[in-house]
């Protein structure tokens, strides 16, 4: 019996052995088995299907994971085995998360900078709430586009198991889009940091201005110090300063209302200070709206501080607008002019389209805007009703102006808007602006429709749909031989020889009418005339003083390209 019992166990083993040798895992297999826990988000088990688990970490950490494998699917067409090494044929099929994720953002960025200045603003949980929901709607969405891509799959047997060579191709496919979404950031990343190379190292003030320490700001037991300015900072100047917290609330500070030079910019700041505790920290000038508005020269900045409760979120204080002068002031003020296209002018706000880039654009195509507020109320700008080429789009655009403020901004038009369309060319968008009070919310006005061709008209096709003067400037003298302001003045005396307007002038034909309108107190009291000679040059408008001198007050030089206003810029006597 005993023997016949050893025997049985003999048996036993060798018919478990022969099973095992039979059941050998197929690289096949693997794959299927891999996917089957990446669709599930099971991303250890997955991991560990792969040569090296360290190359899916960065994936690991995606924003809701589950949402970037919901429409992932995988067919295997082939398989070849060659010793330890084994090729499977795959399609991969999952959803093209460089559409969704842009049509993502453009969704809810303007959200978050509508709640932004609201009494109601959106904290970090809802946020995240928000993109997530819409990510997830447009995951689920039945017109959501999903991408096949064919890969072949690289696996290497260790020690008698098959793993997945996880590839830059693998990757692509599995989250289609995703890197090419990363790469847009980065690109417009990287044009934002062109600010401290081209713009602000052209001035010789602005590497060595700085800000002189003072307090800026003492109530409800807080007190903030600003210490200095670095010019030289990674995503723009900062200002440098110190936050003390002497109450019983732990706090966070931010930043709203910012220009500089009375152009609207930007900030990147908010800070957390704990109760009884102290912190320094940065206030960042973005550096893409200082290019934008031509800035290199900072004499002036303005913000408010918005202060509340860390842990309840109530508003704690909004400041009165805090005023920042830079140790450049004795230099001459610059004027940063802009021309184009008048596309609206009334309730004392003045909107000139500046131009249309296609070829650079994060989202698809955006429209440049300069946006002049001399009012006394502080606006919001929007777009409703907006149309490329006669198809209805969804553009983002919501621009605040402070009263006597100005702002570069840009109508962002989606790709995707623009491929389901088939827009290939832009000829012309038409727009309603809607102007509301930034204060009490109450409409302004809501305009007619306003037409923008970037097409030659037939009457006009030696003339641009826009073209540009820029850098006008008011001196007392200029350069005789290339017109250039040698003595550039804001104020001037009574007993002023003669003031000059010079401005540069770029892309308009040769022989195109150009004229300078003077004005007194609000009153025209001279025009001036001059003809292009080339199609880039600088030039200039002069007057001589009068009999009796210049009266005092404060004057105005507009310029027109063709009867339509291009341009102005304000100036005193005294």
């Amino acid at each position: 019996m005993k023997q016949k019992n050893i025997v049985l166990v003999f048996v036993l083993i060798l018919a478990v052995a022969l099973i095992g040798c039979n059941m050998e895992v197929s690289p096949e297999e693997v794959v299927k088995d891999a996917f089957f826990e990446l669709k599930n988000s099971n991303l250890d088990s997955f991991s560990s299907y792969l040569t090296d688990e360290d190359n899916f970490n960065d994936n690991k950490d995606l924003f809701n994971f589950e949402l970037f494998v919901e429409n992932l699917d995988i067919e295997v067409n082939s398989s070849t085995i060659d010793g330890n090494l084994a090729k499977i044929n795959t399609t991969i099929s999952n959803t093209n998360f460089q559409v969704v994720l842009q049509e993502t953002f453009a969704y809810v960025i303007p959200i978050v900078f509508e709640n932004a200045f609201s009494e109601d603003t959106l904290s970090e949980e809802d946020m995240n709430l928000l993109l997530e929901d819409t990510m997830r709607e447009m995951i689920f969405s039945d017109e959501v586009e999903i991408v096949s891509t064919k890969v072949d799959i690289i696996l290497l047997q260790e020690e008698g198991t098959w793993k997945i060579e996880y590839t830059d191709d693998l990757q692509n496919a599995i989250f289609y889009g995703l890197s090419n979404f990363y790469d847009d950031i980065s690109e417009a990343f990287e044009q934002d940091l062109s600010y401290s190379d081209d713009v602000s190292m052209s001035n010789n003030y602005s590497s060595s201005i700085t800000i002189n320490p003072k307090v800026i700001f003492e109530k409800n037991d807080i007190v903030i110090t600003v210490t200095g300015l670095n010019m030289k900072g990674f995503l723009g100047p900062e200002i440098l300063v110190l936050i003390e917290n002497y109450s019983d609330k732990n706090i966070t500070v931010q930043i709203r209302n910012s220009t500089v030079n009375d152009f609207m910019i930007d900030t990147l700041f908010s800070c957390d200070v704990a109760a009884y505790k102290k912190a320094n920290d940065t206030i960042t000038l973005a550096s893409s709206d200082l290019e934008m508005a031509k800035i290199g020269l900072i004499n002036e900045i303005e913000f408010s501080f918005h202060i509340f409760d860390s842990s309840t979120w109530e508003d704690i204080i909004d400041s009165d607008i805090i005023t920042l002068h830079t140790t450049a002031d004795a230099a001459p003020n610059q004027n940063n002019s802009f021309s184009g296209l008048l596309a609206y002018e009334g309730n004392d706000l003045r909107v000139i389209v500046m131009g249309l880039d296609i070829e650079d654009s994060f989202w698809g195509a955006d429209l440049y805007l300069y946006i002049e507020n001399i009012s006394e109320k502080n606006l919001t700008i929007q777009a409703r009703d907006v149309s490329i080429n006669g198809f209805m789009v969804d553009p983002i655009f919501s621009s605040d102006v402070l009263s006597n403020k100005k702002i570069i901004d840009t109508i962002s038009f989606m790709e995707s808007d623009m491929t389901s369309n088939s827009i290939t060319d832009i000829e012309e968008v038409e727009l309603k602006l809607h102007i509301i009070d930034l204060d009490s919310w109450d409409t302004v006005e809501d305009t007619d429709s306003i037409a923008i061709s970037f097409i030659e008209e037939e009457q006009n096709e030696d003339i641009p749909a826009l073209s540009f003067i820029s850098n006008l400037y008011t001196a007392s003298s200029i350069n005789a031989y290339n017109y250039e302001p040698t003595n550039i003045l804001n104020t001037f005396s009574n007993d002023t020889p003669e003031i000059f307007a010079t401005f540069e002038v770029d892309g308009l034909p040769i022989g195109t009418d150009i004229q300078g309108e003077w004005v007194y107190e609000g009153e025209q009291v001279a025009v001036a005339e001059l003809y292009t000679t080339e199609e880039s040059q600088n030039a200039y408008f002069s007057f001589t003083i009068p009999d009796s001198g210049w009266p005092s007050g404060s004057y105005e030089i507009n310029i027109y390209i063709q009867e339509e206003f291009s341009i102005g810029k304000s100036f005193n006597v005294n």
